[in-house]
């Protein structure tokens, strides 16, 4: 094997350790008891998935009840803290401060909110506290979302 090829190899596998290490990595389901949200309805079968893309990114999929309607929601999270354009008109901006934790301001129509997300030490489960305006209605939120790991 030549230089060029165990370079490339090597890589690989380095590449793929740091995505299969990221703590945020995996699916996660809502649980209403341990959180402290404003509308309990919007939270049913609320499930969410991080897939990795790169060391900074992950693809960020919501599923469950919102708003009274089942749905699913795909975006990609860059951990960049540049502004970014979810589909459904949300900009988000996120910034990973360790490995198990990243904070995050997410924006639509005028309206904001601060995100901190933390994944538990023993890796089972995962808060965000949510804090600023209700995007859909402009109400204020200070809320705890808290999901465990499946």
């Amino acid at each position: 094997m030549n230089i060029a090829t165990r370079a490339i190899l090597l890589f690989g596998v380095s590449a793929a350790l740091l995505l299969a290490a990221d703590a945020f990595v995996g699916s996660w389901k809502f649980n209403l008891q341990k959180s402290r949200v404003s509308n309990p309805d919007n939270f049913k079968d609320r499930r969410q998935v991080f897939e990795a893309l790169g060391p900074d990114s992950w693809r960020f999929t919501e599923s469950g009840w919102f708003n009274g309607a089942e749905r699913t929601e795909s975006n990609v999270v860059a951990l960049d803290g540049k502004e970014h354009a979810w589909a459904d008109g949300t900009t988000v901006s996120y910034k990973r401060i360790d490995s198990n934790h990243a904070i995050g301001t997410r924006r639509r129509k005028g309206r904001s909110q601060s995100v901190d997300v933390t994944i538990s030490k023993d890796g089972k489960t995962l808060t965000l506290l949510v804090k600023g305006d209700n995007l859909n209605t402009g109400n204020f939120l200070d809320q705890t979302e808290v999901f465990d790991r499946e």
